[in-house]
């Protein structure tokens, strides 16, 4: 809706890194999407990746960050939705390429199954319970 638009703040990313194509690019993102997207579907989404149209000719992306084949970066890479009940956008993985990894400045509370990287490393976040240290509900080492 018109409304939630005026409503919603704005999002811009820069494109630091990657294909000279696209570094120094910058996305402005509202509510409806990407403005100027190839896509042009104004559905709250905002999606990257490699390939510009399907084999049956549809715009794949809203924005086509050209690769070589190395690169990682799948032909439908990841999504930026935004979200009407909480004015927030958020970022998914769609499964495609390397995966999408995002910077933070806060402290996050690690969930199981979570995966870190950093450099060229990759941790993964699993918990179990030790068996020397079992305790029943309530109680603290």
């Amino acid at each position: 809706p018109q409304e939630e638009i005026a409503k919603a703040k704005c999002l811009r990313i820069r494109v630091k890194e990657g294909p000279e194509v696209a570094k120094g690019s910058s996305l402005d993102i509202n509510a409806c999407g990407l403005v100027g997207s190839l896509r042009a579907k104004n559905d709250g989404c905002t999606i990257l990746g490699s390939l510009r149209q399907s084999a049956k000719g549809e715009v794949f992306n809203d924005f086509v960050i050209a690769q070589d084949e190395n690169e990682g970066i799948g032909d439908r890479h990841m999504i930026i939705k935004y979200n009407m009940v909480d004015r927030g956008y958020y970022i998914r993985d769609l499964g495609k390429g390397s995966g999408t990894f995002v910077r933070i400045d806060v402290p996050l509370v690690l969930k199981n199954g979570f995966i870190v990287s950093f450099g060229t490393s990759h941790l993964t976040v699993n918990f179990f319970q030790s068996e020397g240290r079992r305790r029943r509900s309530g109680e603290i080492d």
